[in-house]
C-alpha cells in the first residue's frame, strides 16, 4: 500500500496545479491525467455525451456557450450562476468540478492522500 500523501492545490482562474510533499520531504509538482503541470480551470457541459469535461479537454471542447471560464473571479458574489441546459450552476459548484478532476488525477499519480492545502489567494 502506498504511504499516504499531502497534497497542495492551486486553484487558479485560468490554470490550476497540483503538489505534492515526497516521503523525503520535497515538494513536487504532479502533472494531470494528460501529462501536464497546468491544468485549465475549465468545464465544458457537453451535450449529446451528458458529461461534463474538465481541464483541457473542456478548454478544447468547441463550444464556447458551453463552455466555463475563469468561475474563480465570481466566488464571492453569492447571487452568480452559469446556467447551462436549464440548470444553474453556482461557482462553487464549477469550483468544485475542477477539485475533484485535480485530486482524481493526483490519486493517480502518488496514490492515498492524506491532507490537502487549498491557495487562499491574496
Amino acid at each position: 500500500m502506498a504511504q499516504a500523501r499531502y497534497v497542495g492545490i492551486d486553484l487558479g482562474t485560468s490554470t490550476s496545479a497540483l503538489a505534492h510533499v515526497r516521503p523525503d520531504g520535497n515538494p513536487e509538482i504532479v502533472p494531470n491525467a494528460d501529462g501536464e503541470r497546468l491544468t485549465p480551470s475549465v468545464v465544458f457541459f457537453d451535450k449529446f455525451e451528458g458529461i461534463k469535461l474538465v481541464g483541457t479537454a473542456a478548454r478544447d471542447g468547441g463550444d464556447p456557450d458551453r463552455t466555463v471560464h475563469h468561475i474563480k473571479k465570481h466566488m464571492d458574489d453569492p447571487s452568480y450562476t452559469v446556467e447551462i441546459d436549464d440548470q444553474k450552476w453556482t461557482p462553487t459548484e464549477i469550483s468544485a468540478m475542477i477539485l475533484s478532476k485535480l485530486r482524481r488525477d493526483c490519486a493517480q499519480i502518488v496514490g492515498d492522500i492524506r491532507d490537502v492545502v487549498i491557495t487562499v489567494p491574496a
